[in-house]
């Protein structure tokens, strides 16, 4: 009898509290979920304060053991200190550079991706073509640490012997001039064309010879086999010091210290030849200013590091930081420039 007379508020009790206790197990799973949402959005995006919080990559747009991978590694390995966080270098060449700074446009901007920044692929290669996907300030630019110039060379035992003589064949013979390139897009060529302009010479009359890299265009001086070549102080200088090429000219209008006694551009009435390389680093587009404050700031400090400087110098460089606004400044200049002596001679 007892059973029959509670078993009806038995049950109600009893659905009561499962409804309860479904609710209580819905507002958790909600809890839950909120709570694991944050935290992936935490971890998308990190406190300025936590950058770098793990590795970074430097992409170098070059094969390994250029010009611009020797300097970087060598950077690469101040910032390990200065970040304490792994800083490793990923060789991605092809087109000049292009191949890599196209793939570049796309890479997450969250600081962890990095390409290193060199006047070729953002500016005389877009200037030369146009159509490229991206744009000379597509990229945030983050800072640069190293310069150096082009150097006009010629054979140490030829008929060009100094500044005077080369401006004067150009001027009065320039059809019988001849000169080296290790593309017909790149630096060197640009640096020539400069030349070009600046003397008042119609590029189509001296003879170019074109090589793949400033290397073998440097060689083809030693062997006197051209008259000069506009190439990279890095490339340059372990001909000049065995004795096989001349330094006639550096771009620029300060002495530079690889090369005392070398007139500058400025110093043979060559006031606009100023075409330096930098090494610098740039980043993916919209990225934080906080990650450029970072970089910035790595890169001053190591800029101070004398022992850095003298490898640098090892392989042509002078260690100079170069804050972020003054590189892009830079960048835009030489892209005008490239743009302009493309407008006046075409490139073939």
């Amino acid at each position: 009898m007892f059973a029959s007379v509670f078993s009806e508020p038995e049950r109600v009790v009893r659905e009561l509290f499962s409804t309860r206790l479904a609710h209580v197990r819905i507002a958790a799973a909600l809890l839950l979920a909120v709570s694991l949402t944050s935290a992936a959005c935490g971890r998308e995006e990190e406190a300025p304060s936590a950058y770098p919080s793990k590795d970074i990559e430097v992409v170098v747009p070059f094969s390994a053991g250029g010009f611009t991978d020797s300097g970087a590694r060598l950077v690469v390995d101040g910032l390990k200190k200065r970040f304490g966080r792994p800083v490793t270098i990923a060789n991605k060449e092809g087109a000049g550079g292009v191949t890599a700074t196209t793939e570049f446009l796309t890479a997450k901007p969250d600081g962890y991706t990095i390409e290193a920044l060199i006047s070729g692929p953002t500016t005389e290669a877009l200037a030369a073509n146009p159509a490229l996907p991206y744009k000379w300030d597509s990229f945030t630019v983050l800072g640069g640490i190293a310069i150096s110039p082009r150097v006009i060379v010629a054979p140490a035992q030829g008929r060009i012997q100094s500044a005077q003589d080369l401006l004067k064949s150009l001027k009065e013979t320039p059809s019988a001039v001849t000169w080296s390139t290790g593309s017909p897009q790149g630096p060197a060529t640009f640096s020539t064309l400069a030349l070009f302009d600046a003397l008042g010479v119609d590029a189509a009359v001296p003879k170019r010879v074109t090589f793949n890299g400033d290397g073998p265009a440097a060689n083809a001086v030693a062997g006197g086999h051209v008259d000069f070549s506009a190439v990279n102080v890095s490339t340059a200088l372990p001909l000049i010091k065995a004795g096989k090429i001349r330094p006639l000219i550096v771009s620029g209008t300060e002495e530079f210290p690889l090369l005392p006694g070398t007139p500058v551009a400025a110093q043979v009435g060559l006031e606009d030849f100023i075409l330096d390389n930098w090494l610098g680093f740039m980043a993916p587009p919209k990225t934080p200013g906080h990650i450029v404050q970072a970089w910035e700031s790595a890169l001053a400090e190591i800029a101070k590091d004398r022992d850095l400087a003298a490898k640098l110098e090892n392989i042509g460089m002078v260690m100079r930081h170069i804050p972020a606004g003054e590189l892009t400044g830079m960048v835009k200049r030489r892209f005008d420039t490239s743009s302009a002596l493309v407008a006046k001679f075409g490139l073939k």
